[in-house]
């Protein structure tokens, strides 16, 4: 079976760590994806998308999604018959959603295994440059960049005031 040609295995861990190796995508203009929004670690193919909820910003997934680690199941909690853990950015720990681990009876949006990512906490590689996922407006920082910058978007926004 051949490899999707829209990854690239990163073999060397991000900032010199002795962090996991992470995957990331291919920069390119067909090639939609998101990434954690606060170190820019690539988390999933935006052509991945099984559902979106409009009214809770929230994307749901299948098992496309890469580079994150799921909370224990001692860490679980309960919510409209779905049983649910956290999912964090294996990059910066940062919170990105939760994976459902337990459903009373499956339907397009319930199913076990989905994960449901919150879109303020990513932002979304378009083909041509870096916008907010929740918003769609511009990150306003280097837009052929996909590594972090130095300064946070809120300080450049400062800054070319």
């Amino acid at each position: 079976m051949d490899a999707d040609p829209s990854l690239i295995k990163v073999e060397q861990p991000r900032e010199e760590t002795s962090g996991p190796s992470l995957i990331e995508f291919e920069q390119t203009r067909a090639n939609h994806f998101f990434l954690c929004s606060k170190c820019r670690t690539h988390i999933v193919l935006s052509k991945a998308t099984k559902w979106i909820d409009p009214v809770a910003n929230e994307r749901f997934f299948e098992d496309e999604v890469v580079n994150v680690k799921v909370a224990g199941e001692d860490k679980k909690w309960q919510e409209n018959s779905r049983t649910y853990v956290e999912v964090f950015c294996l990059g910066c720990e940062n919170v990105l959603g939760k994976q459902t681990i337990a459903v009373e009876s499956e339907n397009v949006i319930s199913k076990k295994g989905r994960y449901c990512l919150s879109l303020p906490k990513l932002i979304m590689w378009d083909g041509i440059r870096l916008l907010y996922a929740h918003s769609c407006q511009p990150v306003y920082d280097d837009p052929s960049s996909l590594k972090n910058s130095s300064a946070t978007d809120d300080e450049q926004e400062t800054t070319s005031s």
